[in-house]
């Protein structure tokens, strides 16, 4: 699925399901996680383990990467396209020590007009 401003109308409209998907997210991860240790312990213990079990944990498991991935970088398009964006940026490379470099390019953007 490619974002359309539908897909962001509805991100504006209800902030409070954009959050809920997360934490759905982030209970998804760790239910997978928790399923490929128990997968990698049965293997290292040696017991028999079906390959299409597997197989469909796996398929699963990757889409449901798929989709957080889509999420994810929807959310950073967001962000990126935000007014705080340069200043976030700057502000890790000041604690980074390049604080003049980037003083400097951010000056340079704001002169050029971006």
């Amino acid at each position: 699925m490619i974002p359309n401003s539908d897909t962001f109308m509805a991100m504006l409209k209800n902030k409070e399901q954009v959050l809920k998907v997360i934490l759905r997210d982030l209970d998804t991860s760790a239910q997978n996680m928790q399923a490929f240790r128990k997968l990698e312990d049965m293997y290292e213990r040696g017991d028999e383990v079906s390959t299409e079990k597997a197989l469909k944990a796996c398929a699963k498991s990757i889409r449901h990467m798929n989709d957080l991935n889509q999420r994810l970088l929807m959310l950073l398009l967001v962000y990126v396209s935000g007014n705080h964006y340069d200043s976030d940026v700057g502000s890790v490379l000041v604690k980074m020590g390049r604080g003049e470099d980037a003083l400097r390019e951010m000056f340079k953007r704001k002169m050029g007009g971006q």
